[in-house]
């Protein structure tokens, strides 16, 4: 689920500001960039969480390769 900014974790802070959504067990996932790179963490609310970098062109990649499986997953649910 997409995280809005009305949403709180267990101290009240904005869940917003550690995770652009959330898995379906409750797993934080957030992507930021820099000047050259693309961050992507994993359990992102958590810690210890798990940060990959990527190249831009990776990054693009593992986006399509995303939309892909979604579409996928979306035929076998009808």
């Amino acid at each position: 689920m997409r995280v809005t900014p009305d949403m709180k974790n267990e101290g009240g802070i904005p869940v917003i500001r550690d995770a652009d959504f959330l898995g379906l067990d409750d797993t934080g996932i957030q992507s930021k960039q820099d000047a050259e790179h693309v961050r992507v963490t994993v359990d992102s609310t958590a810690y210890p969480n798990k940060t990959v970098w990527l190249d831009p062109d990776d990054a693009e990649a593992f986006g399509r390769q995303l939309i892909a499986q979604a579409a996928e997953a979306r035929k076998a649910r009808t």
